[in-house]
């Protein structure tokens, strides 16, 4: 007995007598064949899971993210909460005198963390809009993109907090009044650092791929 199957307006013809299927067809014409039937009986396509599987991923990171952000404001909380009655009337005179200069000094990390997340955004924008205009396949591409939007919430939701950030004396210890927001800072840069990793690995791929 004799199976035809077509795929793609190309007619393939199988003898299925003691041979196996899989010995025949070419990995990516099985796959084609796979969705064509995924299709007929109703069923997702590999393609579609793959999305579906992808798309929940990102929906984690996202979710993830949001728990780190609000981790990152309560433990800022605890800190001020732990030092506001650690200052006596002469450091606090001292830390409000540096105050208002503290407070510029945050507002300029800030908006300096900002830009930055802006260009790797950017960048990735650039990127993901290469690979889809040239249909690119690139190696390892789904869990590349999953580290990388994993990252960019991350770095998102690090840069905002810092953002939200305000230095006020009635929560600090005039000692060292810059440690309660240092923490804020430094988790900025790595969140930045590793957002940024995470795309030069994608860049890298694609670049790979299209030598």
């Amino acid at each position: 007995m004799t199976g035809l199957f077509i795929t793609s307006g190309v007619a393939v013809l199988i003898g299925t007598a003691h041979v196996p299927l899989g010995s025949i067809v070419p990995t990516s014409l099985q796959r084609t064949i796979n969705d064509v039937t995924s299709q007929v009986t109703g069923q997702p396509t590999e393609e579609q899971r793959r999305a579906e599987d992808l798309q929940k991923r990102a929906q984690r990171a996202v979710e993830e993210a949001k728990q780190k952000q609000a981790e990152m404001e309560q433990k800022a909380a605890e800190r001020r909460a732990a030092v506001a009655n650690k200052l006596t009337d002469d450091r606090a005179k001292r830390c409000n005198e540096r105050q208002a200069e503290i407070n510029r000094a945050l507002d300029s990390r800030a908006q300096a963390a900002t830009r930055v997340l802006g260009r790797f955004e950017s960048i990735q924008q650039r990127l993901l809009a290469y690979v889809s205009k040239n249909s690119l396949d690139v190696s390892q591409e789904n869990a590349l993109l999953t580290v990388m939007n994993d990252r960019q919430s991350s770095a998102q939701a690090a840069v905002k907090t810092l953002a939200a950030a305000d230095f006020n004396c009635a929560d600090a210890n005039a000692a060292s009044p810059g440690q309660v927001v240092k923490g804020q800072v430094d988790a900025a840069k790595v969140a930045l650092r590793e957002y940024r990793e995470a795309i030069k690995a994608y860049a890298q791929a694609v670049k790979e791929t299209v030598q």
